[in-house]
């Protein structure tokens, strides 16, 4: 689920497919897990 300002969603969700991510581990097996993570934008300004 993506949350927060609808402009800004696209470009939420394109920055997250570029990440790579590992999987847990328990034991050497991989596991399922539930996250969330948390993006935020800054806008205008020096």
């Amino acid at each position: 689920m993506i949350s927060g300002p609808e402009l800004l969603q696209t470009s939420f969700s394109k920055a997250v497919k570029q990440w790579v991510y590992k999987p847990y581990l328990i034991n050497g097996v991989p596991v399922e897990v539930e996250t969330t993570i948390a993006l935020e934008y800054a806008m205008g300004g020096s």
